[in-house]
């Protein structure tokens, strides 16, 4: 079922939200022009964040994963997401 034209926002619930067109079956998702910026700049980052990253881990999978288990892994990736982003 397609999503009409004009909308509730999907992120805050505004009415009154424009559907943008994205993805594979570019349905899209409303969204208004107070959470648009945000939205756009977070795909931005990361975007960014996973074009920076991709080969980086890929190169150090490729040689480490073997000795460290997956769990071990992920404690470092909430670690390193904690100081990040200090609750």
């Amino acid at each position: 079922m397609r999503k009409p034209l004009v909308d509730d926002c999907d992120n805050c619930g505004k009415p009154g939200a424009l559907k943008l067109p994205e993805g594979p079956d570019a349905l899209g998702h409303h969204y208004c022009p107070d959470c648009l910026p945000a939205i756009t700049m977070a795909r931005a980052a990361e975007d960014q964040l996973r074009s920076l990253l991709s080969p980086i881990l890929g190169a150090w999978q490729a040689t480490w994963s073997q000795h460290l288990p997956a769990e071990t892994l992920a404690e470092i990736q909430r670690d390193t997401l904690s100081q990040l982003n200090p609750a």
